[in-house]
């Protein structure tokens, strides 16, 4: 299964408050149009992940973004099964919102996240 997870963009944070830009890069298109074709071939989904950079010097990216086809159901050999990435569990209980906050609830994207 070719492309089956690839990362496709870093996040910038830009002058307005909450608002980040991430570019897919051209030698990253190819690796996105695989997933994409991957996941319509088998009438799947497609999930996307993204990831918080640890602060760094010299980095400007606070975020990195990632693509995957939607895993099929495996059952665990030492503990309870997993649901397959891309769903939610029927019965589960509502959460909090886990993105409230993150974008820094109106204070400067200079801290990122």
């Amino acid at each position: 299964m070719a492309g089956n997870m690839n990362r496709i963009s870093y996040f910038t944070p830009t002058r307005r408050d909450g608002m980040f830009v991430g570019i897919v890069n051209e030698e990253n298109l190819d690796s996105l149009i695989s997933v994409i074709k991957d996941a319509k071939g088998q009438g799947k989904s497609i999930v996307f992940f993204l990831w918080r950079n640890e602060p760094k010097e010299g980095r400007k990216s606070v975020a990195t973004l990632t693509v995957a086809v939607q895993q099929d159901h495996r059952p665990s050999v030492d503990g309870p099964s997993r649901r397959p990435i891309g769903t939610t569990a029927p019965s589960a209980p509502a959460k909090a919102d886990p993105l409230a906050g993150l974008m820094g609830g109106g204070k400067s994207n200079k801290g990122g996240f």
